[in-house]
């Protein structure tokens, strides 16, 4: 099941506090936090292992957490830890 935000979540406010780096759309807000085989656009996922970087990356996704920096394409945002 989705997890659909009440309200937009501004991705860079919460960033700040762990010290990781916002690539892309650094004013976007996420509408929802899903896994990879469910998300949708607006929608935030996480990403640790290798297997998974590309599938997610080219997923529907706006926002892609990953730990390592990586690219991506245009019109997503990438967050990863410095």
């Amino acid at each position: 099941m989705p997890c659909v935000l009440k309200s937009r979540f501004l991705l860079r406010r919460s960033l700040e506090l762990i010290h990781a780096e916002l690539l892309g759309n650094i004013a976007a807000s996420a509408t929802g936090i899903n896994e990879i085989h469910k998300v949708e656009q607006g929608d935030l996922v996480f990403v640790d292992h290798p297997k998974y970087y590309d599938s997610c990356i080219h997923s529907a996704a706006s926002f892609i957490i990953i730990n390592k920096k990586a690219e991506f394409p245009e019109g997503k945002s990438l967050t990863y830890r410095r």
